[in-house]
């Protein structure tokens, strides 16, 4: 076959190499039912993670949560962010033209290249952005719950 035969073989090529694309990242999603979007979709908590020679520095991003909605862990090299926010009430006075305001809930774990002090990791959260800072240590196997802290002005 010579390529006048084929003219749009070259466009056939590439379109499957985007499907096989497609198809790559998209078997990489959970289920989109729910609250499951796990790190994608429109819920996702996106985080930064810095390093100095003492510490870790993750900040993430958390809007709409308040400090009592947020659950942060710590254990030998993971740092654990979970954070649930339930619907708001209705009210009977109320009629809704459009209600995207629901319960849901995110939930990022980081493993970390060195292990961590969990008993030293502190949390602030400030305007929906959760900054944990963790100091390094040697190798700890206990897991702490870290309490969240209004940051210093």
């Amino acid at each position: 076959m010579t390529p006048r035969d084929r003219p749009f073989g070259p466009l056939e090529q590439t379109l499957r190499q985007l499907n096989d694309q497609l198809d790559q990242v998209t078997g990489r999603w959970p289920s989109w039912n729910g609250d499951a979007f796990g790190e994608f979709g429109p819920h996702a908590m996106a985080l930064d993670v810095a390093e100095s020679d003492s510490t870790f520095v993750v900040t993430a991003d958390i809007p709409g949560f308040d400090r009592d909605e947020i659950d942060v862990r710590a254990n030998g090299q993971t740092l654990f962010i979970d954070a649930s926010r339930e619907a708001t009430a209705e009210s009977d006075e109320e009629t809704y033209l459009r209600r995207e305001r629901e319960r849901y809930s995110l939930s990022r774990s980081v493993r970390l290249p060195e292990s961590i002090d969990s008993d030293g990791v502190e949390a602030s959260l400030q305007n929906g952005v959760l900054t944990t800072t963790i100091p390094k240590t040697a190798p700890d196997s206990e897991e702490t719950h870290v309490e969240i802290t209004e940051p210093a002005a």
